[in-house]
């Protein structure tokens, strides 16, 4: 069956097209000011808007598919002026193996398309149909938008700096769906590009987190990448054992004191997050004040720091928040406090003077050095317990755990309200108990 050649020769665009690129502006501003749902639909509406106005009145949506390109162009540039004008949430949610590409930012080759789009489209503007370089541009921006979309659906990812600019890109597909440009064509382009960034990157989706080491005596660089279930760890004993035992208790937060076995918050935290950054204060001060749990029971607040092979800085801050940790409680949490929301790419050598003005690195270093094996063993726990507890590989993530059947009781993900959390751990644990009074949450 030929394809089908649009009568579209001699019309006159019209003012219809304009809602268009209206309707795609409407969308990125819901996605950056607005929760998600709201840029669910926002999204929805413009796909749809672009799909009917596209089929009624093709040459006026062409006229304005500059405008739709130019949104899309500002989205990127956007997210390559940094976290300062509109925080891409993708790296947060373990996304952050698919950030570069050949080692260049993602951004800036989906900038570059679109200029290039916007400029096609601009020539096109007056003519009866598109440009076969603006048809191909078209369906290459289409074929690497579903692409992302797939691996964003797979890592079950909701950045809407992401969405924003995929709404643009799907908008001005489907918009030209009746231009004179072969259908199998289309899709062999999108397929293609589908494909070549498939292999590009890697045949199966990558989660942005680091697996279970090989040896968990092997320092942080053996697994940064290695991808393999470890063996049982070797026993530790002297000195490192007391290390270790030290550390475990250095990043524990008792919330409510009671007897063993805990109950137990699990939270894991990203020094690069900054959700992680705008989560923690909130939920130490929620917690202020302990919450009811059941009589005698103790509740602990334990936290894990999560690395990513997309980003070896984030080994290097756990190691030396073990390391902190083994100081004391009091220097764990003052690098906590002041290393959350680190940019991207900062390591200890960045962070060390801002560090300084709270608690003295030096102690943190020296025990580092005194007992890297315990440092090594503590890491590889908690890669074990987070290739567990963790969905997907996203941060912040807490959970409620029954420190009896250790059985997940509650889970929470991204930017939550921690008092909400307090009240949904009161609930769980005393669901129709009257309220008591509980003591209150001590530092480790």
């Amino acid at each position: 069956m030929p394809d089908p050649v649009p009568a579209t020769a001699g019309q006159t665009p019209s003012r219809l097209g304009i809602v268009v690129p209206l309707t795609v502006l409407s969308a990125v501003l819901a996605w950056r000011f607005f929760p998600a749902q709201a840029g669910w639909w926002a999204s929805g509406i413009a796909v749809w808007t672009a799909l009917l106005v596209g089929a009624f009145s093709p040459a006026s949506t062409r006229a304005n598919l500059p405008a739709t390109a130019l949104i899309a162009l500002l989205v990127a540039a956007a997210g390559l002026a940094g976290d300062r004008i509109w925080l891409c949430e993708a790296t947060c949610q373990g996304g952050g193996h698919y950030r570069t590409l050949f080692a260049i930012d993602v951004r800036w080759f989906a900038g570059g398309g679109c200029l290039l789009w916007a400029l096609a489209a601009l020539i096109d503007r007056r003519r009866d149909q598109a440009s076969p370089v603006s048809a191909l541009l078209t369906w290459a921006l289409l074929g690497a938008t579903i692409y992302f979309i797939h691996v964003g659906w797979r890592l079950n990812l909701t950045c809407g700096q992401c969405l924003a600019f995929h709404t643009a890109i799907v908008a001005g597909a489907v918009g030209a769906l009746r231009d004179a440009f072969p259908f199998a064509a289309r899709l062999l382009v999108v397929v293609l590009v589908f494909l070549g960034l498939h292999f590009a990157y890697h045949p199966a989706v990558v989660p942005d987190l680091a697996p279970v080491p090989m040896n968990a005596d092997a320092g942080v660089t053996a697994f940064l990448g290695a991808g393999r279930p470890a063996p049982a760890a070797p026993a530790l004993t002297g000195d490192e054992a007391a290390a270790l035992q030290r550390a475990d208790a250095g990043r524990t937060l008792v919330l409510v004191p009671g007897v063993d076995p805990p109950l137990r918050l699990e939270l894991a935290l990203d020094f690069h997050c900054p959700v992680c950054a705008k989560v923690w204060p909130a939920l130490r001060a929620a917690f202020a004040a302990a919450p009811q749990v059941p009589a005698g029971r103790r509740l602990e607040l334990v936290h894990r720091v999560v690395m990513r092979p997309s980003d070896p800085s984030t080994g290097e801050l756990a190691r030396y928040a073990a390391a902190a940790a083994m100081v004391d409680g009091k220097a764990y949490l003052a690098l906590l406090q002041t290393g959350l929301g680190l940019g991207q790419g900062v390591g200890w050598t960045e962070f060390r003077p801002r560090l300084k003005e709270v608690t003295d690195p030096a102690t943190i270093e020296q025990a580092l050095a005194a007992h890297p094996t315990a440092v090594d063993r503590l890491i590889a726990d908690d890669a074990r317990a987070l290739a567990q507890f963790l969905y997907g590989a996203g941060t912040p993530q807490m959970i409620l755990r029954d420190g009896v059947a250790g059985r997940e009781l509650v889970r929470f993900a991204g930017d939550f309200d921690p008092a909400a959390v307090k009240m949904a751990v009161a609930s769980v644990l005393m669901p129709t108990t009257a309220p008591t009074t509980a003591a209150p949450a001590t530092s480790p």
